[in-house]
């Protein structure tokens, strides 16, 4: 695809549901006693593998629309029951949520299962789930790598217990991942007793929040989080059987900054997450200066929202980011550096050590990307410190610059989102887009609709067959 800057950017996007959240909310409700109504599910190649895998397990699933499902849950000790059925392969394409959260759903199972996912999934750490999971009890194992004693995906349950019986545990987790401390606070629903976990840094706590709509018995003091579990008489429920999925703030980080570095901007984002374990970025944004108001505040299932109305008429400072805070948008980090770049004065950034593990190497391939497009950094990985220097116009500029997103969705977007800098050449084409569909399905649109240009070139069988300009 390549894509021309855009002289302005206008309008109302609209942004899909929250991955993590719809994520989390068909495996809550595949375990819930009662029936379960979600609405903003996000329809895309992540979440349906879960859903996928949910299905295969035995759960039965309705889809009213792509965004609205109804699923019957089967309660804590029948959804164990169901795991000793049969033996079963789930595949989570690229889903690094579905993966690990799903393994600790699994961990009282008995049989034999496998999780695997494509080479970028089957590429990333699991022996951070898999030490403290066969620590419960849970006879879980990964692919072993011996040169960096890691292990990978697949991953693979094999007991012969009916069911295995788990021990809660006391578990500082070695680094702050939100899949982790997700993944064994479902697994301690299935153990007898109180499992506690504690964060070396505080991450996004969807999880705790969704557990704690659906009745669990969660204590969370700082970065202490116990959870009550007993699988035979727990039960789990929702009051009015509704979960609504609040619009997905990492989404919508794409044109928040976008709008920041236009030309001219002026963009609504209605209803949109705005929960504060995740909203990191907005905190550092306000923080150099960005022009942007919070309206219409509200609550949706325990999750705060709210409208975001941002322009372009602020010049933003550069400032330095914290490990803490970076916690905090860590998913937000690649289309964060295009604000960084556009700052007056560098800014610097602390702890990216964790990004190396995502759906690429998010500094390397950023680094590399934004560098053939001008931008200048210092980066030193052994410290994980990255410092951003303004982006200067170049000298001369070029018709068109050739970048790879390594296949990463959020990566392939803050691309596209580059073409508004002021210092990028005429055109940029952007490869491997296809995974922009795992976490925003209309992005391409949306982007149509707020002033973008762009030439999208779809394949079939590795040829180009057709080629359209959306204006």
């Amino acid at each position: 695809m390549v894509v021309e800057p855009a002289e302005a950017l206008f309008g109302e996007v609209d942004i899909p549901g929250d991955k993590s959240l719809s994520h989390r909310s068909i495996m809550l409700a595949a375990i819930s006693d009662k029936p379960t109504y979600i609405s903003g599910f996000l329809p895309g190649l992540d979440t349906l593998a879960s859903l996928s895998a949910i299905e295969q397990i035995g759960i039965s699933v309705q889809q009213k629309s792509g965004t609205e499902l109804y699923i019957q849950g089967q309660g804590l000790s029948h959804f164990t029951q169901l795991l000793a059925q049969k033996n079963r392969v789930l595949d989570f394409h690229n889903a690094g949520t579905g993966i690990r959260l799903f393994s600790g759903l699994l961990a009282s199972a008995c049989g034999q299962i496998k999780l695997t996912g494509d080479a970028s999934l089957c590429a990333r750490p699991m022996k951070r789930i898999t030490v403290p999971l066969r620590q419960m009890g849970v006879d879980i194992r990964g692919a072993f790598f011996e040169h960096n004693q890691e292990e990978r995906a697949p991953l693979f349950f094999n007991s012969s217990k009916s069911p295995t019986k788990l021990t809660p545990i006391h578990y500082v987790l070695p680094q702050a991942s939100a899949q982790v401390k997700s993944c064994l606070l479902l697994a301690g629903l299935f153990a007898k007793g109180e499992t506690t976990l504690v964060e070396p840094i505080q991450t996004r706590d969807h999880t705790e929040r969704m557990l704690v709509e659906f009745g669990a018995k969660i204590k969370k003091q700082e970065k202490k989080i116990s959870i009550e579990g007993d699988p035979l008489y727990q039960k789990l429920a929702l009051k009015n059987g509704h979960y609504e999925i609040v619009r997905d703030f990492s989404s919508a980080a794409f044109f928040i900054v976008g709008a920041l570095i236009a030309k001219k901007a002026e963009l609504l984002i209605r209803k949109i997450g705005l929960n504060p374990s995740r909203t990191g970025l907005l905190t550092v944004l306000l923080k150099m200066g960005a022009d942007i108001k919070i309206i219409n505040t509200d609550f949706i299932q325990n999750e705060p929202i709210g409208d975001l109305m941002i322009t372009s008429k602020n010049k933003l400072t550069g400032v330095s980011v914290s490990p803490e805070m970076l916690a905090l948008m860590i998913d937000e980090f690649p289309i964060f550096l295009l604000a960084a770049l556009k700052a007056t004065g560098p800014t610097i950034i602390e702890g990216i050590e964790e990004l190396a593990y995502k759906e690429s190497n998010r500094v390397e391939t950023m680094v590399k990307g934004l560098s053939q497009l001008g931008a200048k950094f210092d980066l030193n990985s052994i410290e994980g410190k990255l410092i951003i220097y303004p982006l200067k116009k170049p000298e001369r500029e070029t018709e068109t610059v050739v970048l790879d997103s390594a296949k990463d969705h959020r990566v392939a977007m803050s691309l596209f989102m580059a073409s508004l800098l002021g210092g990028a050449p005429v055109k940029i084409q952007i490869q491997a887009i296809e995974n922009i569909e795992t976490s925003f399905p209309n992005f391409f649109e949306q982007a149509k609709k707020v002033g973008f240009c762009f030439n999208l070139i779809i394949n079939q069988g590795g040829a180009k067959c057709r080629q359209e300009r959306l204006l």
